[in-house]
């Protein structure tokens, strides 16, 4: 018989970071892989395409095998047993009992067998890149309001872009009708040049989530030729690369846009807000800008003929337009771009609109027109 014990709080900390990635879906991927590695128990969860590993401090008796628990079985117990210190895990007989100090109750589930246990072994990283992680944040909350939420969509739009090359992370999503960038330097031109890759849209959603919550940290990327890796403190997340064809999102960013119109970022959200009730279940959600010498007029017409009408200023302005874009999209790009000021690229009703920052921050949002 053999044992690992854990300070219960260490050991939460490392279940609750695990749960980004561990689904509940079915019972492979419903589990935590325990190993012992340089005296530190490294704890891992994956599913079909993450895989999130974290190295735990604890206390060894006997020789421990590398076992597999049931996540969401030993967790839900441990929630419960809030006053306790202690946590140890006993492999015996093929089952894996957990036991708190204090209360003197046990747990015990089945333990799966560790050679079966199906994870992404990662690679090691040909190539790296430090950069803080509310930096990383910050850019990957920025662009994946534009990320593919319909799983039926091209593969080819089920991606977030990313490129490092001469000290620039550049982020960049689209789901075919809207697309978002972001450029972020590293403060080392030095870094020599990186290639492109491509990594599901949930695996960004959880790399946004952990430089999120250790925005005091740095994050180290790295890749192989297989896969994307991540690095924070004592904890370590394997993305597998996807495999479609993409369009090079980086040319579409780049374009250039005849005319361009300046407006208060506020004013448009606030007409857009007061209007958002007309078209709550319409399917098209069509929203219309007119561009003339007397200013913007903004409108939306849904499909019981209802409408509603607001004028915004205009800062500067370019040549005449009347332009239809989507309401949501054109809702979560201007709520992405943190600035007062907005402004707007664009060329005829037919092209795409681009929409960035005054402030030139190297984030921007492009919409495509509704026919």
């Amino acid at each position: 018989m053999a044992s690992i014990s854990f300070h219960r709080a260490d050991l939460m900390y490392a279940l609750i970071e695990l749960s980004k990635v561990i689904k509940k879906s079915s019972s492979i991927w419903e589990c935590v892989a325990v190993t012992m590695k340089d005296g530190n128990a490294v704890l891992s969860g994956s599913d079909m395409k993450t895989q999130m590993s974290i190295k735990v401090a604890c206390q060894q008796v006997g020789e421990s095998p590398n076992f597999v628990f049931q996540f969401f079985k030993v967790f839900t117990y441990l929630k419960l047993c809030k006053s306790s210190e202690i946590v140890t895990f006993t492999y015996e007989d093929n089952k894996v009992h957990v036991t708190v100090d204090n209360l003197k109750s046990r747990s015990t589930t089945n333990a799966l067998n560790y050679e079966d246990y199906v994870w992404l072994e990662g690679e090691k990283p040909i190539q790296k890149i430090k950069l803080p992680c509310h930096l990383v944040g910050v850019s990957m909350s920025n662009i994946l309001h534009a990320a593919a939420k319909d799983l039926n969509v091209p593969a080819r739009f089920q991606g977030v872009h990313i490129d490092m090359a001469k000290g620039i992370l550049s982020l960049a999503t689209t789901d075919g009708y809207q697309l978002s960038g972001c450029d972020t330097s590293t403060d080392d031109d030095t870094q020599s040049l990186y290639n492109s890759w491509i990594i599901p849209v949930a695996a960004s959603e959880v790399i946004q989530k952990i430089c999120e919550s250790h925005n005091d940290l740095d994050v180290v990327f790295g890749a192989s030729e297989n896969t994307f890796i991540l690095s924070v403190g004592n904890m370590k997340v394997v993305f597998k690369l996807q495999s479609a064809i993409y369009p090079d999102l980086h040319k579409v960013i780049k374009r250039e846009y005849a005319n361009h119109a300046v407006f208060s970022r506020k004013e448009m959200l606030d007409a857009m807000k007061t209007m958002r009730s007309l078209i709550k279940d319409d399917k098209l959600k069509r929203f219309t800008i007119d561009i003339a010498s007397s200013g913007m007029t903004v409108s939306i017409h849904n499909a019981v003929k209802e409408s509603g009408e607001s004028s915004i200023s205009l800062i500067e302005q370019g040549d005449d337009i009347e332009i239809t874009l989507n309401f949501d999209y054109l809702e979560g790009a201007l709520n992405s771009l943190e600035c007062e000021n907005v402004h707007m690229g664009y060329n005829n009703a037919q092209d795409s609109v681009r929409l960035y920052s005054s402030d030139n921050t190297g984030h921007l949002n492009i919409i495509m027109p509704m026919r």
